[in-house]
């Protein structure tokens, strides 16, 4: 049995907060389904979640414009977060 894969990345070099904090907003949304994942950046309160939220988006801009994909069918694999 063949697993049928698109990983699609985008990624932000430069974000104003520090990597602690990301990673506290990541956690919600690592492994997740993008339309719930989507959904809980946008009532999440802090600061992060904006940020995450932005390349979150150009993600899925990225799976649907370049590559055809269906946004109901895409999940976050991984959300890294460093210096």
């Amino acid at each position: 049995m063949k697993n049928n894969y698109t990983v699609i990345k985008a990624s932000s070099r430069v974000l104003k907060s520090t990597p602690r904090k990301l990673n506290l907003v990541a956690n919600l949304v690592r492994n997740r389904k993008v339309s719930f994942a989507t959904v809980q950046l946008r009532f999440c309160e802090k600061k992060a979640a904006g940020l995450i939220g932005k390349v979150l988006n150009s993600a899925v801009a990225n799976a649907q414009y370049n590559y055809g994909l269906d946004i109901d069918n895409l999940y976050i694999k991984e959300v890294s977060v460093g210096k």
